[in-house]
């Protein structure tokens, strides 16, 4: 499938990275761990950088978990759409062991564009260059002929089709993994103002890691120029992402940050007395 051999190369350079930046940022082992105590040790600001660091990169991996184990839940709730998809992925010759490895390896960019859709981004498939079909939280609509053909072409009765109101949940996705990213930021401070400064700073940097995010999971076919006059592309705008995430991550970062956690006790050191 076009969506394989275009997002491939961008899912093994950049997206499939992007997890494992974000746990090893929020669970720091071995010499990135010391690297991280060394900093905190420095200076106030260097705290602070390496909270803010800590609580963005915790609210992307949480945001990608979730999209993913939404993705699973809607697929168990709603097999209709499944189903239709699954027919046309075997209508356009797509079968066997290497096609579900194929989409295996894409499950990043698709939770990279489920929590950009779930936070109220666009998700366009562009064709030439313009938009031909979009689809958001409420629904897909086509937006041009070639839309309107793709919709034709995948058996589709017209050229919107509306989601349930329960797909409001997935306005959960978001809101839970930036409250779990505040908390990651604020966690050791006992200051209040600190606490939702750090959440807020971890809120910038969530904005960035998504706009980097949307960026590199966005679908690019080059492949099909000849065939439709320009190259094909599924993905939502890095900058619009990246604004949403903003007032996402600093909205949840605070309610986060707010929030009475319990910390944990800190464990002594091995050979040290307690």
């Amino acid at each position: 499938p076009f969506w394989v051999s275009a997002g491939y190369p961008r899912f093994l350079g950049r997206v499939f990275l992007c997890p494992q930046w974000g746990g090893a940022a929020a669970r720091p082992p071995g010499g990135l761990a010391r690297a991280s105590e060394s900093l905190l040790e420095r200076s106030a600001w260097s705290a602070s950088f390496v909270a803010a660091i800590r609580g963005g990169a915790t609210a992307l991996w949480w945001g990608l978990v979730l999209s993913f184990i939404g993705f699973l839940a809607l697929a168990a709730v709603s097999p209709g759409p499944t189903g239709a998809y699954a027919r046309f992925v075997s209508r356009t010759g797509g079968s066997g062991a290497a096609t579900v490895i194929q989409h295996a390896v894409l499950l990043p960019n698709q939770s990279v564009m489920l929590l950009a859709t779930s936070m109220g981004a666009t998700e366009q498939l562009s064709v030439a260059g313009g938009s031909a079909v979009e689809l958001t939280r409420t629904g897909i609509t086509t937006t041009s002929e070639a839309g309107s053909f793709l919709a034709a072409y995948v058996g589709a009765s017209g050229t919107r089709a509306g989601f349930p109101s329960w797909f409001a949940a997935f306005w959960l996705i978001p809101a839970v993994a930036c409250v779990l990213g505040g908390r990651a930021a604020a966690a050791g401070v006992r200051s209040r103002g600190e606490r939702l400064a750090r959440a807020a700073s971890g809120g910038a940097v969530y904005a960035v890691l998504c706009g980097l995010a949307a960026w590199a999971a966005t679908l690019v076919v080059p492949a099909w120029a000849r065939l439709v006059g320009g190259s094909v592309s599924l993905g939502t705008v890095p900058a619009t992402t990246a604004a949403l995430a903003v007032a996402w991550g600093v909205a949840g970062g605070a309610i986060g940050a707010a929030i009475p956690w319990r910390e944990r006790a800190a464990r002594p050191a091995p050979g040290r007395p307690r």
